[in-house]
């Protein structure tokens, strides 16, 4: 019995031994996200900034993938090979370099240029990922961003959101319903480029026109043509029976929105929409 607790305690201090010195380093970037907003044919350059805060040289793996928000479009994504998906942009930014050595508790650049298609109209998107991998059973890796033979250690990536100048951000709102103290609702995005919704509201009691609840609902990620459905949860400042209106106010960020006003009554447990616009 001694010498099998002897021996699982030898294996857990070789296991821990053996990995601290990855989970020491960690790797970083800047810049989460880039947004740009570009005239077709025009073309621009940047770099990405990347640290290793731990206390062991790393090499990275650079590449691209594309992705694309699913539902309920709360900002999970599926990834998809580089260039597959129809909004992908991956396909005109070249960066360099391909392969980045960074030493302990310091940084490097990532160099990427854009050009934009003459003939791009709307929103385009990818992710350049920055990969720590290390060989597993002596494989090498075959093809970009190939994972055959290589043991993924951690992963972090910079969203691209490349769109044209003319853009079009537009919604149309629908189907409107209270029920259990929660307002629903559907969302359409009626223009050519990925949302990034807020729904913002203001509830006033109608009779006496004292503020009766405001918040802020869960943020939306809408592909172009989608749709999908907002949640209000109605505070205990509509408890009283009587009417109210809605002023919900859906942020589509770089300055635009779009406002819509729900007016509803209450009556015990019920709640009825009267009239939306």
């Amino acid at each position: 019995m001694r010498k099998s607790v002897k021996k699982i305690l030898l294996i857990m201090w070789f296991y821990c031994w053996v990995m601290i010195p990855f989970a020491d380093a960690q790797v970083l970037v800047e810049q989460g996200k880039v947004k740009l907003s570009l005239a077709p044919a025009q073309k621009t350059a940047d770099a990405l900034t990347v640290h290793n805060t731990g206390n062991e040289a790393i090499d990275l793996t650079v590449y691209f993938e594309d992705f694309r928000y699913i539902p309920p479009f709360r900002g999970k994504k599926e990834f998809f090979p580089s260039g597959t998906v129809s909004d992908s942009c991956s396909q005109w930014i070249n960066f360099y370099p391909q392969t980045v050595h960074i030493p302990p508790f310091s940084q490097k650049k990532i160099n990427y240029t854009i050009n934009m298609p003459a003939d791009a109209d709307g929103g385009y998107y990818c992710v350049l990922f920055m990969e720590k991998t290390i060989l597993d059973g002596g494989l090498t890796p075959v093809g970009e961003g190939s994972k055959a033979g290589l043991t993924v250690l951690s992963r972090v990536g910079t969203l691209f959101f490349v769109e044209t100048n003319d853009r079009t951000k537009k919604i149309a709102v629908s189907d409107i319903n209270i029920e259990g103290g929660t307002m629903r609702g559907t969302v359409k995005n009626q223009g050519n480029v990925t949302l990034v919704i807020t729904p913002l509201f203001y509830i006033l009691n109608s009779g006496s026109g004292v503020p009766a609840d405001r918040g802020e609902a869960d943020k939306i990620y809408l592909p172009a043509g989608s749709d999908a459905q907002f949640e209000i949860k109605l505070s205990s400042g509509v408890a009283d029976d009587g009417r109210y209106l809605t002023v919900l106010t859906f942020d589509l960020e770089d300055g635009a929105s779009s406002v819509t006003e729900v007016e509803f009554s209450k009556t015990g447990v019920s709640y009825k929409v009267i009239a939306t616009q």
